[in-house]
């Protein structure tokens, strides 16, 4: 069980990338683009680094985040996000209580001439991003860091749409470790066309867990905080951005 949450918690931050911004094909309809180009936004809006304090309820029970935070005090985790220099290279690691670095996996990306992301590469893979009529359609990891014709998919995220053209659903099919993992993610958009609320939805179809977001001036995720199905608070998560 703790194995497939990792996964899917990594699929999560992975598939965390436009919302503000956009580029010059992208259309007005909502999407969770964004979320999974995540460190394409903070670069565009000035920042090279992003720092996350996560804080982690257990078994306790919470009213609200500020609760959470002061009963817990540390951060059980603090994450790191960083641009090297002007180059395509994003490097991610987490910092110890005394600011020590473990665990660094450095990424490169490609982008198309009109500013889409259409690569990642890093950590043994290849992660091809794809469009279709201006709008993110699938993305697609594979297993090795150079796409040759007999690569293997690991990987498959899939955008789908309402007839107004808003992504409602993100499918994720994860055979990373080897085994495969489905489900899906419903999601809701506020009044700005930021997502607002993700929904984790089992293979089984049970909901199983949501996330809601808030943002700060630059229109960047401030907070994310994960609710179990009971509507209990399990995890609070905190950025910052220089």
């Amino acid at each position: 069980m703790k194995k497939s949450y990792v996964r899917v918690m990594s699929a999560l931050l992975t598939v965390m990338c436009v919302f503000l911004g956009g580029c010059s094909k992208r259309n007005t309809a909502n999407t969770a683009e964004p979320y999974y180009t995540y460190e394409d936004l903070f670069r565009k809006a000035g920042f090279s680094k992003r720092t996350q304090l996560m804080y982690v309820a257990g078994e306790e029970t919470y009213e609200d985040a500020e609760a959470l935070k002061e009963a817990v005090g540390e951060p059980q985790t603090s994450g790191v996000v960083e641009w090297e220099g002007s180059d395509n290279k994003c490097t991610s690691y987490t910092l110890d209580s005394e600011g020590n670095k473990s665990g660094a996996l450095t990424y490169t990306y490609r982008y198309a001439k009109s500013g889409e992301r259409i690569a990642k590469i890093g950590n043994g893979y290849y992660t091809d991003y794809i469009y279709k009529d201006g709008k993110i359609d699938r993305i697609l990891r594979y297993s090795g860091e150079k796409k040759t014709a007999d690569a293997v998919t690991v990987m498959t995220v899939e955008f789908k749409y309402d007839a107004e053209g808003n992504n409602t659903v993100v499918s994720v099919h994860d055979e990373t470790e080897g085994t495969m993992l489905a489900y899906d993610y419903k999601l809701s958009y506020d009044e700005n066309g930021r997502l607002s609320t993700i929904v984790y939805v089992s293979d089984a179809g049970n909901e199983e867990s949501h996330t809601e977001f808030t943002y700060n001036g630059k229109g960047l995720v401030a907070s994310a905080a994960r609710y179990g199905k009971d509507g209990r608070l399990l995890v609070l998560t905190e950025y910052t951005y220089e």
